[in-house]
């Protein structure tokens, strides 16, 4: 089964569960769009592990890491949830030394790991440049960035 995600930024929680039944780019919502197999609950947790130079329990043990707050159904329907203000402020801080270290490891991280998503630095690059560029625009707007997920 192919993992759909759309990363987005709202103002609030309640602004973001409106996204659970149609892309947020649809409501106005400043967007992403689309991605496949990178998903907030392993892999932006390792980012932003990498980034602020953190354990990885130390993120996934975070108030705001991945909190479901709309769902369709309960066991593996769509379903929006947080991602941490603190990955959101480290992204939106990032300079390009930084940048270009982070992909790199992100890179090697994720192909240890189980997943079928390209893991070459250029293909994570660009899914980093967007994910950087709506951090920033929601950093600069006080909006929290989430995402919709479909598995």
């Amino acid at each position: 089964m192919i993992e759909v995600y759309e990363y987005f930024a709202a103002t609030d929680d309640i602004a973001a569960a409106a996204a659970i039944r149609c892309e947020a780019a649809s409501l106005g919502l400043p967007s992403i769009g689309m991605v496949v197999g990178i998903d907030p609950v392993l892999q932006l947790a390792r980012l932003e592990s990498l980034l602020r130079g953190v354990d990885f329990e130390v993120v996934v043990g975070g108030p705001r890491w991945c909190v479901p707050i709309a769902s369709l159904e309960r066991s593996r329907g769509p379903s929006v949830v947080t991602v941490t203000d603190c990955l959101r402020n480290s992204l939106a801080a990032v300079d390009d030394p930084t940048f270009r270290r982070t992909a790199e490891l992100w890179a090697r991280a994720r192909r240890s790991g189980t997943t079928n998503v390209d893991c070459r630095v250029p293909a994570l690059a660009g899914f980093l440049c967007d994910l950087v560029r709506l951090a920033r625009e929601a950093a600069a707007s006080d909006r929290h960035l989430y995402c919709w997920m479909s598995r």
